[in-house]
């Protein structure tokens, strides 16, 4: 199996984006650092650039991580953004393009389009997920050939390769229904992000479809980390007497800090709550009981914005632009009862 610029990141001890910027012999990196990852690189056979390499016959692409607030761009999904980046460098590397991967804390827009104008780029590939429809907005004087993903907003003549939520909530309704539990309850995030709020969304349109049951006692609002998802549980638990037979987390880490407070409140999982979360993070086999949650293939995603973003780059002909959304599955482990 290929080394991955992830791989050299690990052996190394430092980000993919450290990686990314002493392959590409940026600056700003310690002498220590640089040869720290050249010998990983080195080690693990990772292919370098040179005169004879391929990947030298292309201008770089970039993957640009965004973290607006941090609430969500963060450690606690790091595997989760890897994945992105593994799916990314894996058709770069085919198509012989160098990858470059940037990342800003906060959103300064300004500073981030002077850092695009100042490199030769082939195209762009924006993380996007903390961004809202105002901010994606601002990148539409940006002639170069761009795609973002883990967004969907419909109404923009942008090209967004996202997860398809809808399809995503749809089964996990349906799979708290095969198991017999009728009685179900949502826990959103009050940080809003894109998919957050597609979760939510669908989630009353499947329900109505299903003619299950809306009770607003079951719909809890929570802190978007773990410390946070737990605190605010507790709190919700505190003032809830009529509780429901499952709940469906928008996120993997509100999950885990969900549960958390459903046990500190002696509430048996999944005896009388299951619950089932969303990413289907490692951390989802760490818990007890291991967490339920929704498969997303974010290596997948990744390989698909790059492939059209090839195409917007060798200028193939296209009508319009293009929402592409990647199917995902879900994972039932013991956070879910099992019928009777």
């Amino acid at each position: 199996m290929a080394c991955t610029l992830k791989d050299v990141a690990m052996a190394a001890g430092v980000s993919p984006a450290t990686v990314s910027l002493v392959l590409n012999n940026r600056s700003g990196i310690s002498q220590e650092t640089r040869e720290s990852v050249l010998s990983a690189a080195m080690r693990l056979n990772y292919p370098m650039r040179s005169s004879n390499n391929k990947v030298n016959a292309s201008r770089p692409v970039c993957f640009i991580k965004i973290a607006s607030h941090g609430e969500v761009v963060n450690d606690d999904h790091k595997a989760f953004i890897s994945d992105y980046i593994d799916g990314i460098e894996n058709r770069a590397r085919r198509y012989g393009y160098p990858l470059e991967i940037r990342s800003y804390s906060g959103f300064d827009v300004q500073q981030i389009l002077s850092d695009i104008y100042k490199q030769d780029y082939s195209g762009i590939i924006i993380l996007a997920t903390e961004l809202l429809e105002k901010d994606v907005l601002k990148f539409k004087e940006l002639s170069i050939p761009k795609v973002f993903i883990d967004v969907n907003y419909p109404l923009f003549s942008f090209d967004f390769v996202n997860m398809d939520n809808e399809s995503a909530v749809y089964t996990v309704v349906k799979r708290f229904r095969d198991r017999g539990l009728t009685k179900i309850g949502l826990v959103k995030s009050k940080t809003y992000t894109c998919n957050f709020f597609l979760r939510s969304k669908y989630f009353y349109e499947v329900l109505h479809y299903f003619g299950m049951e809306i009770n607003r006692d079951w719909i809890f609002e929570v802190g978007a980390s773990f410390d946070k998802a737990y605190d605010d549980m507790l709190e919700n638990l505190s003032s809830c007497s009529n509780l429901p037979e499952g709940l469906f987390c928008v996120s993997d880490v509100i999950g885990i800090g969900v549960m958390k407070a459903l046990k500190e409140k002696g509430i048996k999982i999944p005896e009388e709550v299951s619950v089932i979360g969303f990413d289907d993070s490692p951390k989802c086999r760490m818990t007890d009981p291991e967490l339920s949650s929704v498969k997303v293939p974010a290596s997948l995603i990744g390989k698909r914005a790059f492939e059209y973003l090839r195409k917007l780059m060798t200028k193939e002909q296209r009508i319009a632009s293009e929402k592409i959304l990647i199917g995902c599955d879900v994972i039932l482990r013991d956070s879910v009862r099992k019928p009777e």
